[in-house]
């Protein structure tokens, strides 16, 4: 069984937000050893249950999220744009899983 680990070996060039980065490697370090689930839509749900539960929201949020522990200091630190994971970041990661597991 292939691990999930392998749909997160870079970012999306289009990570906006510096705690969106940080949020990036908290995915990756969560998913690092699980096995790449069944289907894309368990997929789906399970990046978004995660997101719900590392930002204290679900993606479908329509403002930006802050996470006190992503706080850095300065301008903008601390912030996660679910627009940014649900356009962007979701789909990405969508098609890296379906060309790990041969759907495309």
């Amino acid at each position: 069984m292939k691990k999930l680990s392998a749909i997160f070996s870079e970012p999306p060039k289009s990570l906006g937000l510096k705690a969106d980065t940080q949020l990036w490697e908290e995915f990756r370090m969560r998913f690092a050893q699980e096995s790449a689930p069944p289907s894309e839509e368990i997929l789906i749900k399970k990046l978004s249950d995660a997101f719900e539960e590392l930002t204290g929201r679900p993606v479908q949020y329509d403002s930006l999220v802050y996470v006190p522990r992503l706080s850095w200091g300065g301008m903008g630190s601390g912030l996660v744009d679910p627009w940014t994971w649900r356009a962007v970041v979701f789909p990405a990661l969508a098609r890296r899983y379906r060309e790990m597991t041969g759907i495309i």
